[in-house]
């Protein structure tokens, strides 16, 4: 099953939730990879929000590194990622987005998608 991705029709926003269990994560990240594509290719906004909310699952450092590896690190500068949860592989996510091994995309993280969606709201209201 892929990862359920779903755009707001009211802001430029791809949210993406892990829900376990996770079978085959190299190809449900390749799949995620050209649904974004895709998108992109059909919407022209300046930047989109790209929001990957792993609330519900437990990643490994393995399995949150090689996601990055197949996603962030060939993401375009239109994307800015955001990872919603609890756990410290958030955080660790958004630190290692920021590398440039991983694309050097300026990532975040969040405890909520509430969180994550109000401080889009404001950025795009600056």
């Amino acid at each position: 099953m892929p990862l359920p991705t779903r755009h707001l029709d009211d802001l430029p926003v791809l949210i993406t939730t892990a829900i376990p269990p996770i079978e085959e994560p190299y190809q449900l990240v390749r799949d995620l990879r050209d649904y974004v594509d895709t998108y992109l290719a059909e919407h022209h906004d300046p930047v989109v929000y790209r929001i990957v909310d792993v609330s519900q699952v437990d990643l490994t450092l393995f399995e949150g590194m090689n996601g990055l590896a197949e996603d962030a690190a060939n993401a375009t500068d239109r994307e800015r990622f955001m990872f919603v949860g609890q756990s410290e592989m958030v955080r660790i996510l958004a630190d290692a987005a920021a590398q440039e091994q991983y694309g050097a995309h300026g990532a975040r993280a969040y405890s909520t998608l509430d969180d994550a969606m109000a401080d889009i709201r404001a950025e795009l209201r600056r």
